[in-house]
């Protein structure tokens, strides 16, 4: 467990270094350059996730009990989420959304995340 627990915050800091990548390039500024990096390498990216949230049969990433693996999965989706304005994601990766929407719906979780602010950009301004 803990070497998926590591394989998984590894996987998910890969993601969040292709979309800081994608945000701080020259194309990152622009809605038809950003409709394109969803629809290819985030939605390539996205797809392992999918698969994997898919075939585990655990209430978390790795068993049954919340790990640090979780709150990096789950905050490197979200944040990869908000690139999405035609609200495709969801509909794409519906394993993805379930895990998503059961996070939230920590008792522990949901106020804080009901009230903290998502919006572009969540990185610092680029230089």
């Amino acid at each position: 467990e803990e070497a998926q627990v590591m394989m998984l915050c590894e996987e998910s800091y890969d993601l969040h270094v292709q979309f800081a990548i994608f945000c701080y390039g020259p194309n990152g500024g622009s809605d038809t350059e950003r409709k394109r990096f969803v629809e290819t390498s985030l939605s390539d990216s996205l797809k392992r996730f999918d698969d994997y949230l898919g075939n585990k049969t655990s209430k978390f990433v790795v068993g049954n009990q919340i790990t640090i693996a979780d709150f990096q999965v789950f905050h490197c989706l979200d944040i990869c989420f908000l690139l999405d304005d035609d609200n495709i994601l969801p509909k794409k990766f519906v394993n993805i959304k379930h895990y998503m929407n059961d996070f939230r719906q920590l008792p522990e979780l949901k106020t804080y995340i009901e009230t903290s602010e998502k919006k572009l950009p969540v990185n610092s301004p680029s230089m």
